[in-house]
């Protein structure tokens, strides 16, 4: 999984341009392969109970199995509109901007 952009709570740096995501939210752009792609499908009826795409792709970094990824550089920003989970106009364009530099974390034991 590569996000394009999202708030990004904890990542480590893999490389100049890149950072493994561990935990984000304000999920808006991101790309799946495949074998990723299955995986949300088949874990699907997650959302029948909790209707925040971010509770469950948000967390999905945490696994060292599942590889999700970012750019070091904020690719896409959500502009702000109605929130169908909030309920009225939100707008995080706020969160995207430092959040890249100070939420890195060191590279976990055995990643």
């Amino acid at each position: 999984m590569f996000y394009l952009g999202c708030h990004p709570l904890e990542f480590f740096k893999e490389s100049e341009v890149l950072g493994r995501i561990l935990r984000c939210t304000t999920t808006h752009a991101y790309a799946v392969n495949k074998r990723f792609i299955n995986k949300l499908i088949d874990d699907s009826g997650f959302f029948k109970s909790y209707p925040c795409i971010d509770g469950y792709i948000g967390n999905l970094g945490r696994l060292p199995q599942n590889k999700v990824y970012m750019s070091l550089k904020n690719l896409v920003t959500q502009k702000g509109d109605f929130s169908d989970i909030e309920g009225h106009d939100v707008d995080y364009t706020h969160l995207f901007k430092d959040k890249y530099r100070y939420n890195i974390v060191e590279k976990p034991n055995g990643w």
